[in-house]
This record gives structure tokens, sequence and C-alpha cells, in this order.
């Protein structure tokens, strides 16, 4: 497992968990108490700031195959790396089911065949 930083992957996995249950207490809280103005969001997704480091251990997790390990170590979550990377995203949109189950996408901003 030469691609795993396993203090990257870490902090990915603790501040995820910090994050997620930030939202619930506030979601929990805003429900019992009518949403009041007053009511602070909590503190921002912070793993835009590894996001690099983490979209090279994908990478590489997926060229060995290793991606049962990569789902264990860093558990998926598209906005900290999305929100980095605006310029490098692309639609993907959906096209056709394939009779054998598979689906057919057309990725990229332009018609079929141009990009």
């Amino acid at each position: 497992m030469d691609w795993l930083n396993k203090g990257i992957a870490e902090r990915w996995r603790a501040e995820g968990i910090r994050y997620a249950s930030d939202i619930n207490e506030y979601v929990r809280v805003g429900n019992e108490t009518g949403w009041p103005e007053d009511l602070k969001p909590p503190e921002e997704d912070q793993r835009r700031s590894i996001a690099g480091d983490i979209l090279q251990m994908i990478r590489e997790a997926n060229r060995c195959g290793e991606t049962k390990k990569l789902r264990e170590e860093i558990p998926p979550a598209s906005w900290p790396i999305t929100s980095e990377f605006p310029d490098k995203l692309q639609p993907v949109k959906p096209l056709a089911f394939l009779q054998d189950g598979s689906l057919l996408v057309h990725a990229g901003s332009g018609s079929a065949g141009q990009d």
C-alpha cells in the first residue's frame, strides 16, 4: 500500500466525522427550536486543504486495484474535492442503459463528438 498516507487519511476521516456530527447537531437544534435567526451554522468542512493529496491517493489506489482498502481508509466525499478543482470538472450526462445493464454516458460540456 505505497499509495496510503496514513496521517492524511486519518485527518480526512476525523474531519468528515466532525463535520457530519456538527451538521446533524445543527439540524437537530434547528428542528427543535424553529430555526431561530441567531442559530449559527457549523464550521465549514476543512477537507479541501488536503484534497490534492487525497486525489493522488485515490488515483494510486485505483491503479493498484485496492479500491476496497481505499474506501476503508478514505471514505467517499466529493464536495471537498470538487470544490477545490472546479476547473477540472466536466458534466456526465447519461445517454442510455444498455441491455447488459451498463450505462452509456457523455462526459464533457459540448455536444457528443465535440469533446
